[in-house]
């Protein structure tokens, strides 16, 4: 199974995550059946390196801070702030004894 790094919907640079492109600063439209493994970039597999995970998410949550967007749109406030509580629960299930194995084995989303 091959991974393709998507690319920004506005720029087309490579995106480190899903969520936001980190070139052109623009919030991505993203599929409510989206995983963990592809907010944060990474294929789908049992393997992660941890040091990997700590900096995309130490890198995310700064940029995604509501903070930064105060005096933004409101739509990008929103977006913000849902990005924003994503993060947490993503490093919270990738800390778990097993984590790669039980979040691949939990049932996906249906639309």
């Amino acid at each position: 199974m091959t991974f393709e790094q998507p690319a920004c919907q506005k720029c087309e640079s490579p995106l480190i995550s899903r969520l936001f492109c980190l070139s052109c600063n623009a919030f991505q439209t993203v599929p409510p059946e989206i995983d963990y493994f592809e907010v944060l970039g990474f294929p789908v597999c049992f393997e992660i390196n941890s040091e990997d995970l700590e900096e995309r998410y130490k890198r995310l949550s700064l940029v995604l801070h509501p903070d930064f967007f105060a005096a933004a749109p409101e739509e990008e406030k929103r977006l913000s702030e849902k990005a924003s509580a994503t993060q947490p629960t993503i490093l919270c299930v990738k800390q778990l004894p097993v984590p790669d194995i039980y979040y691949l084995c939990l049932p996906k989303k249906k639309t």
